[in-house]
């Protein structure tokens, strides 16, 4: 039981669960905030993103109230493992744009990058989400399972998209409401 149930977990984040666009990996994700207009929607995820993107490695970098855009620019670490011992993550960049309109706004994740210390080098492995967790790299042949060392970085990454997401929705209130949509 304790392998199948590792399996069904592991569903969401196999073939598919990466979306492409142009080559890119971007996540997306549209918001549905019924008789919310723009600029009320767009007050709110201003209010939210200045909250929860307040430092230089998070932060929000470009607004247009009219046109209803949010961008924001962040650098965190995403943490694959922790232990007394040791601990495994990488240094997770990614944009963020918020276009919001009335009764809706749309979300999209892109320009992920990763910076990962490894012990036995010197410098940081850099690798871009494009060669890195797409199905290629982070599933075996069959894709029915997440290979090591990618599969932690793509499973990580689908998290992070999830609870951003997740935040921004929840910054709504719209969590319950036309929101069935999942985020990849």
């Amino acid at each position: 039981p304790v392998c199948l149930s590792a399996q069904t977990d592991d569903a969401r984040y196999l073939a598919g669960a990466v979306p492409m666009k142009n080559g890119k990996v971007v996540f997306e994700k549209e918001i549905r905030v019924p008789d919310w207009s723009k600029q009320q929607i767009y007050e709110t995820l201003l209010a939210w993103a200045k909250e929860t993107y307040k430092t230089p490695e998070r932060q929000v970098v470009y607004t247009n109230p009219d046109k209803g855009e949010i961008a924001i620019v962040s650098q965190e670490y995403v943490i694959f493992s922790s232990t007394a011992l040791a601990l495994d993550r990488a240094l997770t960049t990614y944009r963020l744009m918020i276009n919001c309109a009335d009764q809706t706004a749309d979300l999209e994740m892109s320009g992920i990058r990763y910076k990962y210390d490894v012990t036995y080098q010197r410098e940081p492995e850099i690798y871009t989400a494009e060669e890195w967790i797409n199905d290629k790299m982070a599933l075996n042949g069959k894709k029915t399972k997440l290979n090591h060392i990618a599969g932690k970085f793509r499973k990580a990454t689908i998290d992070l998209a999830d609870n951003i997401f997740k935040e921004a929705t929840n910054a709504l209130g719209a969590g319950k409401l036309h929101d069935n949509q999942p985020a990849v």
